[in-house]
C-alpha cells in the first residue's frame, strides 16, 4: 500500500509553519509534497530537509498544483480561497492552518461551513490541536 501523501502549501508569505510541518509529517511516515511558493528561503530549507528525508518532495513556485493535489490524499494549507476551491474540485479534504488574521479567518470559517475541512489551531509552537470549528 502506498504511503499517505499530504500536499502542504504555504502562502508564499511565510505565514504557515511549512518546514516544521513537513518534517513532522515525514518523521511520522507521511510523504509530503511541500510547496513553498515564491519564498526562496523556505524552499531552500525544504530542499535541505529533502536531501536527507526522502519523504519530502520540495517545490518552489509551481504551476503543477492541480497535479500535486490529484496525487495527494490531503491538502494542508492556509485558508486561501483559490487553493481551497481547487482542492474541492479534485475532491480532496483540507487541513487548514489557522494562522492568518482578517480574510484568512473568514475563508477558514467558510470552508468549515462547506465541510471536508478541519483546522489546526496552534496552542504552542510545537503542539497544534485539531478542531472542527
Amino acid at each position: 500500500m502506498p504511503d499517505f501523501c499530504v500536499l502542504a502549501i504555504d502562502s508564499g508569505w511565510g505565514f504557515g509553519p511549512l518546514v516544521e510541518s513537513a518534517l513532522a509529517l515525514a518523521e511520522a511516515g507521511v510523504h509530503v509534497l511541500a510547496v513553498a511558493g515564491r519564498d526562496r528561503r523556505i524552499e531552500g530549507r525544504l530542499r535541505e530537509l529533502a536531501a536527507w528525508t526522502p519523504r519530502i518532495t520540495p517545490f518552489g513556485y509551481t504551476n503543477r498544483v492541480p497535479e500535486l493535489m490529484a496525487a495527494a490524499d490531503l491538502v494542508m494549507t492556509l485558508p486561501g480561497a483559490t487553493t481551497c476551491s481547487e482542492a474541492r474540485v479534485v475532491g480532496r479534504h483540507l487541513l487548514l492552518l489557522d494562522v492568518m488574521p482578517g480574510h484568512g479567518r473568514d475563508n477558514l470559517l467558510h470552508e468549515l461551513e462547506l465541510g471536508r475541512a478541519v483546522r489546526s489551531c496552534p496552542v504552542a509552537p510545537e503542539s497544534p490541536t485539531l478542531t472542527n470549528a
